[in-house]
């Protein structure tokens, strides 16, 4: 019987029914976690809901209980899906668990006052980072010694610091702030039972991608974010990085344990600016020449961490994938964002990539993936175009063409729009121009409907050069395309309609982007092409969830 049983809530519990890509990404924070208690002697079970994808609710909360844990943690990265986490602990309160039940993530810890009043069933949140809090809380609920204690030498969970909770006449309580983890080699590789889980059922281990971080913290200050408000909770240094020489010991493991040759970075810096940043990158390439299989990696990065010394280093040793924060390529935009950079300095970056033969082309063996944000508060029809036109240009994925900002609590632009009168609520807030409105949600319906058949093609094609097998498409590469070009049309269709017959929009976006969507499907001919991706998937065995699995980093 395990003494502490941590769970993922970051998608939802009700029902996990299909999991998208990034549901197959392991909850990395639990995984850190249980490595950390069971380094300090606590026997530690991990819980992922996406690995049971016909699970109900009350499935998750039977299997949880009957680990028999006495302590549980409940991870919450993200204000996603608190309505569905809030039932879980709620039905786990009412099945009769009389255990403790903390909250940890980085949400609750920006906002731990709102969750530990909303939701009973909670003894505690875990403020910032958690591995040394979570052990001390351990030494006080499941073998309660002298090591944590208060004034009277009795254990007391209470006086663990980095906590907060409510008293007995529910006052908020914060016990004190911890000091972050100095060096990140110290701590053990994160637990690797949920990876485990995904490689049981992989046909071909080799591709399936591990997920790994070499870096927490952020050196960036942008807006919109609240990573720089979650470390100011904290006493110490927020950016912190790995050594390489760590970095690949864990790549090591992992491939030699499970296989794979495929990973991916996801923190959000594995680069950093300067001639620090490129000797990182060759110290990186050094370390990888020990293993005895070829890596294929991709990582997530800033505009200004890219240079072209530390690209052709890496590309040489397996980089295949890059993952930038470009947010926009409108001036306005990127002073909003405080990104700090211009949209000449984008474009040269992007251009320098082409160069070192990265490209924002889908399929590309070296693909530039472009992280953004086209619509804002302030947006505008004629930025929106301009936007638009050089999105185009520079080859971004339509998939991106309907993004939004999400503005994370505390930040520094929540604090402005809620100055504004713009904030609804506590993560929505309103367009400042209603036609803008109008044209974000016709372009949505659009987008949405479009990209279920243009998905499905795309699965089907990685599948066939995954599986190796010699499938013929037929037409469905060139109805991709279509659909494809479709988006960007009737992104500038809506713009030109908005101008000149604004009631058509205004009134009714859905209506009428529903209307452009049942003409451009009929153009594919939408009943035979759907009859001939579910032939290919038949003949290829492929199931979503399965091929899901495996990523792109071929």
């Amino acid at each position: 019987m395990p003494d502490i049983a941590l769970v993922n809530t970051e998608f939802g519990l009700e029902v996990a029914n299909g999991v998208s890509g990034n549901e197959l990404i392991p909850p990395i924070a639990i995984c850190a976690l249980g490595a950390y208690a069971r380094q300090a002697g606590f026997d530690t079970a991990l819980y992922e809901p996406a690995l049971y994808p016909e699970s109900t609710l009350a499935d998750h909360v039977r299997r949880v209980l009957a680990q028999g844990a006495p302590l549980l943690g409940i991870s919450k990265p993200s204000f996603a899906k608190v309505p569905e986490m809030y039932r879980f602990i709620e039905e786990v309160r009412r099945a009769g668990f009389q255990g403790h039940i903390t909250l940890g993530g980085h949400d609750p810890s920006l906002r731990y006052e709102k969750y530990i009043r909303e939701c009973p069933g909670l003894n505690s949140v875990v403020v910032g980072e958690g591995e040394e809090t979570l052990v001390d809380l351990a030494r006080t609920v499941v073998r309660p010694g002298r090591e944590v204690s208060d004034a009277s030498g009795s254990a007391n969970w209470r006086v663990v610091k980095g906590l907060a909770f409510l008293d007995d006449k529910q006052r908020l309580i914060f016990t004190g702030r911890r000091k972050l983890a100095y060096s990140l080699d110290v701590l053990p590789f994160p637990a690797t039972d949920i990876m485990e889980a995904r490689f049981a059922e992989a046909r071909r281990p080799e591709d399936v991608v591990a997920y790994l971080l070499s870096s927490r913290g952020c050196f960036a200050q942008c807006s919109f974010c609240s990573i720089p408000d979650f470390f100011r909770r904290q006493d110490g240094k927020a950016f912190r990085y790995r050594s390489p020489a760590n970095i690949v010991d864990e790549m090591e493991a992992v491939g030699e344990r499970f296989g794979t040759t495929a990973f991916s970075f996801v923190d959000d810096n594995f680069l950093f600016p300067g001639r620090s940043g490129v000797e990182r990158a060759k110290e990186f390439a050094r370390e990888l020449s020990r293993l005895r299989f070829r890596p294929r990696f991709e990582l997530n990065t800033r505009m200004d961490a890219i240079t072209e010394e530390a690209i052709s280093t890496l590309k040489a040793v397996g980089l295949r994938n890059i993952c930038i924060g470009v947010e926009s390529f409108l001036e306005e935009d990127l002073r909003l964002y405080n990104k700090g950079l211009h949209v000449r300095k984008n474009i040269e970056v992007l251009e320098m990539l082409r160069r070192r033969g990265f490209t924002t082309e889908r399929g590309s063996p070296f693909r530039v993936k472009c992280y953004m944000i086209v619509f804002n508060p302030y947006s505008t029809i004629e930025g929106l175009r301009r936007h638009l036109d050089i999105m185009r240009a520079q080859g971004i994925s339509p998939k991106k063409l309907a993004t939004i900002l999400k503005v994370n609590d505390n930040s520094d632009l929540a604090n402005e729009l809620g100055a504004q009168g713009l904030m609804r609520d506590e993560y929505r807030w309103e367009f400042r121009h209603p036609e803008v409105r109008a044209v974000f949600r016709a372009l949505s319906h659009f987008i949405s409907g479009a990209m279920k058949p243009r998905e499905t093609i795309r699965n089907i094609e990685k599948a066939r050069s995954l599986l190796s097998e010699d499938v013929n498409l037929g037409d469905l590469g060139s109805i991709r395309d279509y659909l494809d070009q479709q988006c960007y049309e009737f992104f500038y269709l809506v713009l030109d309609r908005i101008r000149a017959a604004p009631n058509d929009v205004v009134g009714d976006p859905e209506g009428f982007a529903e209307r452009c969507l049942v003409r451009t499907l009929d153009q594919i001919q939408i009943g035979s092409a759907k009859r001939r991706m579910d032939e290919l998937q038949q003949q290829l065995g492929i199931e979503d969830r399965k091929f899901l699995a495996y990523g792109d980093i071929m």
